[in-house]
């Protein structure tokens, strides 16, 4: 099974859906306050692999957007509350693990991982509702990849 986002799944999310799939993979690469260049690349491919039905204009709105969200979290409460507010727009679980594995896709350039983006990544798949063996499923697809 492909964990990637299709035309057809892009197609049937809202706006603010879209949105929290870029803040799914938003929070688990800014998790440890800092991006790197090899993230910066990654982040930018798996954005550009996803066929968002919308203008490269709209999704780099999105993306400002969420980043100025996220820098204004000021504590673990409210980033909580960020990570459950994206996985309650998302409206299936299929659609939150696809946008889980777009978080890990672009988190995998870290070795080691750091612990916030671990934090991160568990706090996304708990609010999802994602099964720790479906994780394990995800998990391996992006390795490969």
């Amino acid at each position: 099974m492909s964990f990637a986002f299709t035309a057809e799944d892009m197609s049937r999310l809202t706006q603010d859906q879209k949105a929290a799939v870029v803040g799914a993979a938003m929070a688990a690469v800014f998790a440890d306050g800092q991006i790197d260049p090899a993230e910066v690349v990654k982040f930018e491919a798996a954005f550009q692999a996803v066929p968002w039905g919308i203008p490269v204009e709209h999704v780099e709105l999105m993306i400002q957007l969420v980043y100025l969200k996220l820098s204004r979290l000021r504590s673990a409460e409210e980033a909580s509350e960020f990570i459950r507010r994206t996985a309650d727009t998302l409206p299936s679980a299929d659609m939150k693990e696809k946008a889980f594995a777009l978080a890990a896709k672009v988190c995998y350039v870290e070795t080691p991982m750091s612990q916030s983006t671990r934090n991160v990544l568990d706090a996304l798949a708990q609010a999802m509702q994602i099964s720790l063996p479906r994780i394990a499923q995800i998990a391996a697809e992006v390795k490969r990849e």
